[in-house]
């Protein structure tokens, strides 16, 4: 009989997603036992309180609050992180792979802001550093650009990486409610954090970019600049005008190679139902990948939640076991997409904007706004106000033919208050020099 392998694991961390891997672990023991004829067991889990009442039974003497007890011990051959944050994940990483032990994590500001340095420090130790659940939870699109895409060169990426966002809008859309009463329903869920500041402002979704951009492009992601916005200004109105304009708002990560640079953004748009993004519900994540074999490629699954994210854990936990050898990622050489496949007309950048009708302060605003972006006659360049007749009280909603960056800036400069401008990507036609929208129910 086959002797049975035993692999110890350290496991630094015991929140949503530390349970879910001492869920999934104990539940498929069976079946990675089959597999790879390997008996996974977890040594140590790091804890800020070992008193703490938990959601996964875990023996009291495997709890420690001292980090080093896991990197430091000669019996644990794989570290699995699920911290998050840089603080002290930073330093036991770093510290593990310097004792050559291979480490998976779910950690998207430390591959961000350090993954350079921490693959670079696996590369010379020969550890593996493998990160799958830090980007789209369970969807395999780490794997995806890393190995059954090489031999394509990616140009862009589109897609919603943060599904506690999806699922506010997705509520806020549906169900008509408000941020705050969809914010707490997507904590009640599990799906957002007591403290949901990283991924309402968009910073979660930046982190993830950073990183699928440092493996689709030639850059690294400490490099990279992300342009971010969150979805806390968005209102039900917003929604509701939306929906009259057969579209939905969404945060949507997008990223872009031209041959010399590229460039990154996190923020809500407003996309017509009809754009492959505009399905994705819930707690759902997406990726819209661009290449130059394979074309367009839609990655869709569970983007948020302790068992989809513990399952992306375990996948690479499970790559670790399969492979002794670690693959070393080769940096990409810069190269010149092929720019003649671009469809559409990018001369007019169209925006929804929704301000405030303050009579004190907004004095003028249709005069000054038409006068400074030179909006005329001519079809193209013709600003659309939307709803019905507004009392004085209420907000204008309107599209214009300005890039939301200028349109933004424009704002601030001149000390506008209480606006939300976002990009607007539906369809607009013109007719008689006058612009004419299938939307005619929320053009008043």
């Amino acid at each position: 009989m086959e002797k049975i392998r035993k692999v110890q694991i350290g496991l630094l961390g015991l929140g949503t997603v530390g349970t879910g891997v001492v869920k999934a672990l104990r539940e498929n023991s069976g079946h990675i036992l089959s597999q790879l004829g390997v008996s996974i067991e977890i040594n140590k889990v790091l804890v800020k309180d070992i008193e703490k009442e938990r959601r996964v039974e875990v023996d009291a003497l495997q709890l420690i609050t001292e980090g080093s007890l896991i990197v430091d011990d000669p019996d644990i051959h794989i570290v699995v992180e699920v911290m998050g944050g840089l603080d002290p994940a930073y330093i036991l990483v770093k510290k593990a792979l310097q004792s050559g032990k291979h480490v998976v994590t779910a950690n998207k500001e430390l591959l961000a802001k350090r993954g350079q340095e921490l693959l670079q420090i696996a590369t010379d130790h020969q550890a593996h550093l493998l990160y799958e659940a830090s980007v789209g939870g369970g969807i395999p699109v780490i794997r995806t650009l890393q190995a059954y895409l090489s031999a394509n060169r990616v140009s862009s990426l589109r897609g919603i990486l943060n599904g506690t966002c999806n699922y506010i809008l997705t509520q806020m859309a549906e169900q008509g409610s408000s941020f705050e009463s969809a914010l707490a329903q997507a904590q009640a869920a599990g799906f957002a954090e007591a403290d949901p500041t990283s991924d309402v402002e968009g910073y979660d979704a930046s982190y993830k970019l950073m990183i699928l951009a440092s493996m689709a492009f030639p850059v690294i992601s400490e490099e990279l600049q992300v342009q971010r916005q969150g979805i806390t200004e968005i209102k039900a109105m917003d929604m509701t005008m939306a929906k009259k304009m057969d579209s939905t708002i969404k945060l949507v990560a997008e990223g872009s190679y031209d041959g010399h640079s590229v460039t990154l953004s996190v923020g809500p748009q407003m996309i017509p139902n009809s754009d492959s993004l505009a399905g994705i519900r819930d707690e759902f994540n997406a990726v819209l990948i661009h290449a130059d074999v394979v074309g367009d490629l839609l990655l869709v699954g569970k983007g948020a939640g302790e068992m989809p994210t513990a399952s992306a854990v375990i996948e690479d936990v499970m790559a670790i076991l399969q492979s002794e050898s670690p693959r070393i990622r080769k940096p990409i050489e810069p190269w010149m997409p092929n720019t003649s496949s671009n469809q559409g007309d990018a001369s007019v950048a169209w925006s929804y904007l929704r301000i405030k009708n303050d009579p004190h302060k907004n004095e003028n605003f249709m005069e000054k706004f038409v006068q400074n972006f030179s909006l005329i006659e001519d079809a193209k360049r013709q600003l659309v106000v939307l709803g019905d007749e507004h009392a004085a009280s209420d907000d204008w909603m309107m599209l214009v033919p300005v890039s939301a960056i200028d349109l933004s800036h424009w704002l601030m400069e001149n000390h506008f208050h209480h606006w939300l401008v976002l990009p607007y990507q539906g369809e607009i036609s013109y007719e008689n020099k006058k612009v004419v929208t299938h939307l005619s129910e929320a053009i008043s």
